[in-house]
């Protein structure tokens, strides 16, 4: 939780041992906290050169450009990833989010799918995988409904019990109202 802390020690770390990949890395995730998005692209690249096999390094710096709008540098770091690691479900969906940004659905459903192949219980992909299928055209509502089902059997409740053990008073001063909603994100409601 202290970047700026974190930065200062990769830096001393560096000093002491100039080839340590895993300290460039670092910076560059302190520096993505930071907000200093060109500096961690050069310090996963750092990182990059020093272990060309630096999967991770590679999936941080694709996230990064893609926050930058470079998404076609983005989609080449998604690549190597899965060149290097051809079981890394995080790259596909990361990858079928920028192929969905670059207007391409269908190449976008299959990065998604292949993601959910790999990963058959991982939220986020289906969660893509169906937020982007309604810019399809050609929507199957069976393939959504389908694709909705397994989706609903991967978001097991944490609890049983919804309710907490409040109190409340019998004459109060004051009512309190609040809201909560799951629409104020991505959500397709949102839209």
């Amino acid at each position: 939780g202290q970047p700026e802390a974190a930065v200062d020690s990769c830096n001393r770390a560096i000093e002491l041992k100039p080839d340590y990949a895993q300290a460039y890395y670092n910076r560059g995730v302190a520096l993505t906290e930071l907000g200093q998005l060109e500096a961690a692209v050069d310090r996963y690249g750092q990182a990059i050169q020093l272990r060309p096999d630096y999967a991770q390094a590679y999936i941080n710096r694709g996230v990064v450009l893609t926050e930058l709008g470079r998404l076609e540098a983005a989609m080449e770091n998604y690549d190597k990833v899965i060149q290097l690691k051809p079981d890394y479900a995080e790259a596909y969906s990361n990858r079928g989010s920028v192929l969905r940004d670059l207007g391409k659905l269908e190449a976008a459903m299959d990065s998604y799918d292949q993601a959910i192949q790999l990963k058959p219980d991982y939220v986020e992909a289906y969660s893509n995988l169906l937020f982007n299928s309604q810019y399809k055209t050609d929507l199957d509502p069976e393939f959504y409904l389908s694709q909705a089902q397994k989706f609903r059997l991967n978001c097991q409740p944490k609890r049983k019990t919804l309710s907490s053990a409040y109190t409340y008073r019998r004459n109060p001063t004051k009512l309190k109202i609040g809201l909560v909603s799951s629409d104020f994100g991505d959500h397709p409601g949102g839209y």
